[in-house]
C-alpha cells in the first residue's frame, strides 16, 4: 500500500502547451556599417524542480520541461534550449521557417523566444543584445533566475507582437 500512495504523489496531470511560429522573412538595419551576417532563433523550455531533482548533480531550481520539442524533433529534460539557425537570403535577410514549438506545462513549464544575431563590423550598443535582440516568454514574470535578464531584454508581452516585429526591419543600435 505504501508504494502505490508512492507512485500516486509522483504522478502529475499535465497540459501540452503549442506555440506556432509561421514562416516570415526577417530582416535587419544596423545603425551604421554592421552587417548580421548569422541570425538564430532561441527556443527555450524551462519549468520549476521537483523537490527530489533539485539534489540531482545539476543542483538547480530549473530544469528543462516534459515533452519539448521543436518540428517534432524531442529534446531530453536536460536540454532547456535549441537554437535554430535562420536561413541568409540576401544582405541582413534571414527567413524564418514555420516552427512548431510544444512543452508540457506540468511543473510550470513555460517556454521562451529570443531572436540572436552575430555581426560583423560592429558591435552592439547594449551588451545585452547580443544575446537576446527580442523575446517574448510564455509567461509574465519569469519564475527562474536562469539567464532573465537575457530574457527580459527587448522582451514583448504576446508572440503576435513577436511575430508583428518582423514586419518591418528590426533595428539593430550598434556603434
Amino acid at each position: 500500500m505504501k508504494t502505490l500512495l508512492l507512485s500516486f504523489l509522483f504522478i502529475s496531470v499535465a497540459q501540452a502547451t503549442t506555440l506556432t511560429v509561421k514562416p516570415h522573412l526577417v530582416s535587419f538595419a544596423p545603425t551604421n556599417d554592421a552587417v548580421v551576417s548569422r541570425a538564430f532563433l532561441g527556443v527555450r523550455c524551462i519549468r520549476e524542480a521537483y523537490a527530489w531533482e533539485s539534489f540531482l548533480p545539476r543542483d538547480s531550481k530549473v530544469i528543462g520541461c516534459y515533452s519539448f520539442n521543436v518540428n517534432g524533433k524531442t529534446f531530453p529534460k536536460s536540454h532547456t534550449e535549441e537554437i535554430v539557425e535562420l536561413q541568409k537570403i540576401g544582405p541582413n535577410q534571414f527567413a524564418l521557417d514555420g516552427e512548431v514549438i510544444s512543452f508540457s506545462t506540468s511543473k510550470k513549464g513555460h517556454a521562451c523566444l529570443r531572436l540572436l544575431t552575430i555581426l560583423e563590423n560592429g558591435k552592439y550598443v547594449n551588451p545585452l543584445d547580443e544575446w537576446s535582440l527580442l523575446g517574448y516568454c510564455s509567461v509574465d514574470k519569469l519564475p527562474f533566475p536562469v539567464d532573465a535578464d537575457i530574457f527580459n531584454n527587448n522582451r514583448v508581452k504576446t508572440i503576435e507582437e513577436f511575430l508583428a516585429t518582423f514586419t518591418a526591419p528590426i533595428v539593430i543600435k550598434t556603434k
